[in-house]
């Protein structure tokens, strides 16, 4: 009689050490392994955000605005080398025609000479000699034999040059008749009329210059209205692909950030917790049972399991 009890407990004993200990170890095991379950997943992001981070659209290249010096030559009036040589070969002839004059004139003053004439043809000698020669003088000074004196000062000087050797011209034509003009004045009247010749060549080519630089002023301002409105056009771009790529970062950042909330969940308010405990139990959940005795011995250890 005294051994079966003994029996009994020894055998009880073993089915506890047999049966408990293995239950407690495999919890152990089970808690480790989703401890490091858990570190990973926070560490990570959601699937979602992975995989907008590996597909981001790049953002488009920002055009480079060209510099300012970098823009077009504009049209230049008077850029023709035959008409550069031309003017040149001209002027000159006109400034020894003056020159000329201006010798005649003076050695007309000795006695006997016809009284205003010599000063007829000394004043048109001495005026192209001026003019012709402060030409030459401003393509010094400027170091270019194609900018001289603006276009509109020649019309008016060329048309007075003409004007004034046509009516020289004219003079000495008509005071060849008189009994005491020297044979000087037909030297004078074909010098006169070559020096007008030559200013009416002059005049009509400062003419076409000036109609020139009208239009070519037009298509100066034509090119600088086209060169601006590129430039416009190309800050409006600019403004708008820094516009699309501000987009981009927000579509892209958006998802993510809707991912993760409907992944994770919103966290529970404390309100929750208050409303919830009397119904549920937020103790550690118990191990999965090999064997239906051990349910016993869970209700035996926690009464809150029972019922």
């Amino acid at each position: 009689m005294s051994a079966g009890p003994a029996a009994a407990a020894a055998a009880t004993a073993a089915d506890d050490h047999s049966h408990g200990a293995p239950p407690t170890t495999s919890s152990t095991t089970h808690t480790t392994q989703k401890q490091p379950q858990l570190q990973s997943s926070q560490t990570q992001p959601p699937p979602q955000q992975q995989r907008d981070s590996s597909t981001l659209v790049p953002l488009p290249p920002i055009m480079q605005l060209p510099p300012r010096d970098s823009l077009p030559e504009l049209p230049q009036v008077g850029s023709d080398r035959a008409w550069v040589t031309v003017k040149i070969v001209f002027r000159s002839l006109c400034l020894c025609i003056g020159l000329s004059l201006c010798a005649i004139a003076i050695a007309s003053f000795a006695p006997p000479f016809p009284i205003g004439v010599p000063i007829v043809v000394l004043t048109m000698g001495l005026i192209a000699s001026l003019w012709n020669a402060a030409e030459f003088i401003t393509m010094c000074t400027r170091g270019s034999r194609r900018r001289g004196i603006t276009a509109k000062a020649h019309v008016g000087c060329e048309l007075i040059l003409w004007m004034f050797s046509v009516t020289g011209a004219v003079i000495q034509g008509i005071a060849l008749g008189w009994p005491l003009f020297t044979p000087t004045g037909a030297v004078c009247v074909a010098l006169l009329g070559t020096l007008g010749i030559l200013e009416f060549v002059l005049f009509v080519r400062s003419c076409v210059e000036v109609d020139r630089r009208k239009k070519d002023q037009r298509i100066q301002q034509l090119v600088i209205a086209l060169q601006m409105q590129q430039q416009r056009n190309l800050d409006l771009r600019h403004q708008q692909q820094l516009g699309q790529g501000q987009q981009q970062k927000q579509a892209v950042s958006s998802p993510s950030t809707e991912a993760a909330t409907s992944s994770w969940g919103p966290a529970p308010s404390s309100s929750d917790y208050s409303r919830e405990f009397n119904t549920k139990y937020y103790g550690p959940m118990p191990e999965p049972l090999d064997d239906p005795r051990d349910l016993q011995k869970v209700l035996i250890i926690d009464p809150r399991l029972r019922g």
